[in-house]
């Protein structure tokens, strides 16, 4: 039989020599009415997903986009929007840029400029007493919390800053025992051995479904960060690239140092060289963190 013609039958016990009696696609109940499937199955479940009635894709698909913009959804229960869940905290805004995405084509690129583009993410990080005393779990969005970048950007943004990273595309993965520049995507990804900056900065383990990350801080990760044969390469590179201390802050951070920096950047090279302060900036919050 041709795969378009191909019968699905019951397996007896399990068995795959054992088939028993034929079954035809169709919806689980559980959805209700949900129109007819005809011939043409998957193309029928797609159209039922991004139907207009069907809003639930739209509010999950901006919730992970909120998401990754601010380290919370605005339902924090990414992967359950179901009774176990959490209601979200700002329903109208959630339909809001749900119908939006509908709207514009389903046009991921339109939400993230929505969102860029709003005075919410443009909030400044400064604390302030008396907002925090309102509302000390940040609901309101009355500042910038920043975010620390993923395992994989961590060590992406260093190659890249040291200008190391190799932009090719595609190909098979590359093994963990060779000096890869490549970015961490196509790093090899096994279970047992994962490369160390993604198990001390809090990779998923590749076995659970994971629909957002914990942080955690600990003595592990600025040990790896000042010596590790990455970190040490990097700073090497960025040395060798920048020439300077303010050159190399530049390219690292994109800015300009302070007086102040400067002087204490400039203070470590030349007591210990060039690259000692480039490892400096590689370590600093401000490389590891979005502000």
């Amino acid at each position: 039989a041709t795969l378009e013609n191909r019968s699905t039958t019951i397996l007896l016990r399990g068995d795959v020599k054992a088939p028993g009696p034929e079954v035809k696609p169709g919806w689980p109940l559980v959805f209700g009415e949900t129109g007819e499937v005809g011939n043409r199955p998957r193309t029928a479940l797609a159209k039922w997903l991004t139907a207009p009635t069907n809003p639930l894709t739209a509010r999950v698909w901006v919730n992970r986009i909120w998401q990754w913009h601010f380290g919370t959804g605005l339902v924090k229960t990414s992967g359950d929007f179901g009774v176990q869940g959490t209601p979200p905290s700002h329903p109208e805004l959630l339909d809001f840029l749900a119908a939006e995405l509908m709207e514009n084509s389903w046009s991921t690129k339109h939400i993230h400029r929505l969102i860029l583009q709003s005075a919410t993410y443009r909030q400044s990080c400064r604390f302030s007493t008396e907002n925090d005393s309102l509302d000390p779990e940040n609901l309101t969005y009355w500042r910038r919390e920043p975010r620390r970048l993923e395992s994989e950007a961590i060590r992406d943004s260093m190659l890249s800053a040291a200008g190391l990273l190799s932009l090719s595309k595609g190909g098979p993965s590359d093994p963990l025992d060779t000096e890869s520049l490549r970015r961490s995507l196509y790093q090899k990804q096994r279970r047992d051995n994962f490369p160390d900056q993604q198990i001390l900065f809090d990779t998923a383990n590749g076995i659970s479904s994971c629909a957002r990350r914990r942080v955690s801080t600990n003595s592990l990760q600025p040990l790896w960060l000042m010596n590790s044969p990455l970190s040490q390469k990097s700073a090497e590179a960025l040395a060798n690239r920048s020439g300077s201390v303010e050159a190399a802050f530049t390219l690292a951070l994109g800015r300009s140092p302070d007086s102040g920096e400067k002087k204490l950047l400039q203070k470590q090279a030349d007591q210990h060289g060039l690259a000692s302060a480039c490892l400096a900036i590689l370590n600093s919050s401000e490389f590891l963190y979005i502000p």
